[in-house]
């Protein structure tokens, strides 16, 4: 059987999502050691998203095959809290279909960066928000982000080492929301290049900061030429809030966080 599993981690503690040397803490390796100890047996999980070294998530969805599963999957979450550290948690798990993947078969993923631009650096938004210590102009920054919806080439918003072959990507909506100091960069798309979330941030707070006019992105893109665009925000702010699915493995399932700021803006907060 396969099973889908809602999961939310504070990554600060992890060296990204994906398994690598023993000495590394992971996400995906401390969830398949949690499930052998849970099942009895070795499995391999498969993340949605392979968010890098200090990348949170709200809303993370991963597949598990287990040949026989001596726990209900409705019982895995509570019994995992008393197996995972405080900063990952299990929040639900569903059986699926055998041929479910979750990484193959989203068809929208959202982050949100969040920044704070207060005169010095808050002590409790240090491990989720960037700190940019100039006021960011929010109006010009929105005007800019307006010009990355669509299907089009990317390559100058990718980082560099990324294993994609194709640079072209469909973003859906890119909004720029102010809640006071501060700021949330909400991104949602089909798919991301690797940093992509995070060049988009960096080049939005140059035009946050007059160092860009907001009609720049229209060439930088148009350039495919990485050293146009701004530099690679700090991953500490970058949080993955959404992963959809038709149909949707837990529908109704995911954590009413509807007040929390890393969470979607209202209609009123919308630009």
């Amino acid at each position: 059987m396969r099973v889908a599993l809602l999961v939310a981690y504070d990554g600060t503690g992890f060296e990204g999502f994906q398994r690598q040397r023993a000495t590394r803490r992971t996400v995906q390796g401390v969830l398949e050691g949690a499930l052998a100890t849970l099942l009895g047996q070795r499995v391999v999980v498969r993340g949605a998203s392979r968010t890098d070294s200090g990348v949170h998530a709200w809303h993370q969805v991963c597949d598990v095959a287990v040949p026989r599963a001596r726990v209900d999957p409705v019982r895995w979450p509570r019994a995992l809290a008393g197996l995972l550290a405080p900063d990952v948690a299990v929040l639900a798990a569903a059986p699926v279909p055998d041929a479910f993947d979750a990484r193959r078969d989203a068809i929208e993923k959202t982050y949100r960066y969040l920044i704070h631009d207060l005169p010095v650096p808050h002590p409790l938004l240090a491990r989720v928000s960037w700190h940019v210590p100039f006021p960011l102009d929010d109006v010009a920054m929105g005007r800019a982000a307006a010009a990355l919806a669509g299907r089009r080439d990317f390559r100058a918003l990718r980082g560099a080492g990324g294993p994609a072959t194709s640079t072209v990507r469909t973003i859906h909506r890119v909004e720029v929301v102010r809640r006071g100091r501060e700021l949330g960069i909400t991104c949602a798309g089909s798919g991301f290049l690797y940093h992509m979330v995070r060049t988009i941030v960096g080049t939005l707070v140059e035009v946050g900061r007059h160092r860009l006019e907001p009609q720049a992105l229209e060439g930088i893109l148009a350039s495919g030429e990485r050293a146009r665009a701004g530099p690679t925000a700090p991953a500490r702010g970058l949080h993955l809030v959404g992963i959809r699915y038709d149909p949707d493995p837990f529908p109704g399932s995911a954590p009413d966080v509807s007040g929390s700021w890393p969470h979607e803006p209202t209609e009123e907060e919308r630009p």
